[in-house]
């Protein structure tokens, strides 16, 4: 099927067991706050969870992305041993996430509710969300350093501890959900809001794991982690040059997901929070594609650190196998118990009949998922980073147009969700032809 190649599979389980765990760190706080809104009743927070958790979860990548261009970094200098400049990556790459965040948390403490405004037209929906957005934001700065060290910890291939972490994050956030949402245990009852409380905290925790972590590892000396040095504007510099394509492929990615639910929201409350429930099912199985597709940047990197640049096409194809079957196998209950399925995310039961034919269009989904970002990230392994920010306009573009032709068109939720599979069979195409061609090989940094 492949050509041999030096990168055995226990080394990429190895790799990606953990950061298909990590992959839950960003998304699970948006999934389970959903779970227990959907759980409440109150369909109006239901919809509005739909619109405001994927404008933030676009916030938290956008720093994922940042934070990329660190770990490519990183793994470079570890695939060619050079420890000491592990640290001085890691601590620039810090220095500019937490000056991200600070302009983030201005813009969207003081002004989320009008940028909210552009895009949801009902005012229920609306206060909703900003209900939740005004605590959510108060977690941005841990959130933000709380990617660096899973960036750090991805580069050097020790991904163990984002495991444990992840644990912690989703342990608290569940307990505070719980008590947050529903005013248990002498909790104050604050629905939406109380959600957007409990993932903040979260991430308070989640940082607070990291650094403990750190400062007990005994390689932390090898890499210097806690030696401040001044900032290197050098080292921003290149990292920025790695990641802003990045960051732009994850914005633009983004929100053309933001502006999917925007749009539904035209389709009527309902509609919307339909799609608020199989938004979580969607996040839950792509998880496996998203963690190999974060090890797969990393393999790569060091393949090509270790001047192993013949091998990169077959390791990606390897791992691209390993994502389809490992998504393929849970995805099977999208398609043989999709009622199931939704009970674990809501009991209304006029919103799992009217999922069902969803689900079983996102087992189709959710293989081209897993196909495609294996080949994806592995452009993003290589540095030709603006080649995927070029794939990733391109198609968003195409996914746009797609979705308001269906909405306007069509007003059927069926068929807008069916971009999904548009989106995916694109970028699976043009990723795919472009690894094959090897002008990534030209790329320096």
């Amino acid at each position: 099927m492949f050509k041999s190649v030096s990168t055995s599979y226990r080394r990429i389980l190895a790799i990606s067991f953990p950061l298909i765990i990590g992959s839950l760190g960003y998304n699970i706080i948006a999934a389970t706050d959903t779970l227990f809104i959907g759980r409440s009743g109150d369909t109006t927070s239901l919809a509005a969870i739909g619109l405001v958790a994927p404008f933030y979860l676009m916030i938290t990548l956008i720093g994922l992305a940042f934070s990329r261009g660190g770990q490519i970094l990183i793994a470079r200098r570890v695939g060619a041993k050079n420890w000491q400049a592990v640290g001085a990556i890691a601590q620039n790459m810090l220095y500019f996430q937490l000056i991200l965040a600070a302009g983030f948390y201005v813009i969207l403490k003081f002004f989320g509710y009008h940028i909210l405004d552009i895009f949801v037209q009902n005012e229920e929906i609306l206060k909703s969300c900003e209900g939740y957005l005004y605590y959510r934001v108060d977690g941005i700065f841990f959130g933000y350093a709380g990617l660096t060290a899973i960036a750090l910890y991805s580069g050097l291939g020790r991904t163990n501890v984002i495991i444990y972490n992840t644990i912690i994050l989703a342990v608290v956030n569940v307990f505070l959900d719980y008590v947050l949402v529903f005013g248990y245990w002498g909790f104050p009852k604050m629905g939406i809001e109380g959600a957007g409380m409990a993932s903040a905290i979260s991430e308070v925790v989640a940082f607070t794991t990291f650094m403990g972590y750190a400062w007990w590892d005994k390689f932390s000396k090898r890499y210097q982690l806690f030696k401040l040095p001044p900032v290197d504007w050098d080292s921003i510099k290149i990292q920025l040059k790695l990641s802003t394509p990045i960051a732009l492929q994850s914005g633009v990615g983004l929100f053309s997901w933001f502006l999917f639910f925007s749009l539904i929201e035209k389709l009527g409350t309902e509609n919307l929070a339909i799609s608020s429930t199989v938004r979580v099912i969607y996040i839950f199985f792509s998880v496996s594609a998203w963690g190999l597709g974060s090890a797969t940047s990393t393999i790569i990197s060091q393949l090509i650190g270790q001047n192993k640049q013949d091998e990169v096409f077959w390791t990606t194809t390897k791992i691209m196998w390993i994502s389809v079957i490992i998504t393929a196998i849970p995805s099977l209950l999208l398609l043989f118990a999709p009622e199931y399925v939704m009970l674990v995310v809501t009991d209304n039961d006029a919103i799992i009949q009217a999922s069902i034919p969803l689900l079983k269009m996102l087992f189709f989904v959710e293989i081209c998922i897993a196909a495609y970002t294996i080949y994806y990230n592995a452009i993003v392994g290589t540095g030709a980073i603006s080649v995927g920010l070029t794939i990733n306009i391109v198609t968003a573009i195409i996914y746009i147009a797609y979705i308001y032709y269906m909405v306007l068109y069509k007003n059927d939720l069926l068929w807008v969700w069916s971009a999904e599979f548009v989106f995916s069979t694109i970028v699976l195409l043009f990723s795919t032809i472009y690894l094959k061609s090897n002008h990534w090989q030209k790329v320096e940094f």
